[in-house]
């Protein structure tokens, strides 16, 4: 975690100058898909203050520049970082208001995201039938989608089986970068 939490920082900090119609013309903008990635990076490295600073500023850019993905994205970046600081209550609303969001724009991966940790904010505030459905409702949304380690992520967490990481011990091959096609 602390590998992507450096590179995720760098990407952030020194972003690429290359023009193109297909990247936005602000930096916020730019920096909005990164600023959520940071969220849960920062999230699964237990760097709550990162976490938090990233979701404030994905959350500023959101209220800038008026988009129902950027709401959701932010909403989700909120709810990752209330529930690492500890406030599962506020959590659930940020993640409700994402999943819903996501369902609305037709998005269904992202929605699954959002409701893998809504049910982990029901499931600290203790309501642990409200977890499991939004598990189940992720686990079915990732299957759909083809996403079968998603979907095994999302049966973990109706068992409380922790996953463990497929490269324990070999940090380096886990930060594999892949690109295809022409990058022009």
């Amino acid at each position: 975690a602390d590998a992507a939490a450096a590179m995720i920082a760098d990407a952030i900090d020194h972003p690429l100058d290359i023009p193109s119609k297909e990247r936005p013309p602000y930096a916020g903008l730019r920096r909005a898909p990164l600023l959520g990635a940071q969220v849960e990076i920062a999230v699964a490295a237990g760097d709550v203050a990162t976490a938090r600073r990233a979701a404030d500023e994905l959350s500023e850019t959101a209220k800038t520049y008026s988009s129902a993905a950027l709401g959701a994205a932010a909403s989700l970046a909120q709810g990752r970082a209330a529930l690492a600081e500890g406030d599962a209550t506020r959590s659930v609303g940020h993640c409700e208001r994402a999943a819903a969001a996501w369902i609305e724009i037709g998005a269904p991966y992202e929605a699954a995201e959002a409701r893998m940790v809504l049910g982990e904010a029901r499931r600290a505030t203790g309501n642990t039938q409200g977890a499991e459905l939004e598990w189940q409702a992720a686990r079915q949304s990732f299957e759909e989608f083809g996403a079968v380690l998603r979907a095994q992520e999302a049966e973990r967490a109706l068992h409380d089986r922790p996953a463990r990481p497929p490269t324990a011990g070999r940090v380096g091959a886990a930060c594999v970068f892949r690109c295809d096609g022409d990058t022009r």
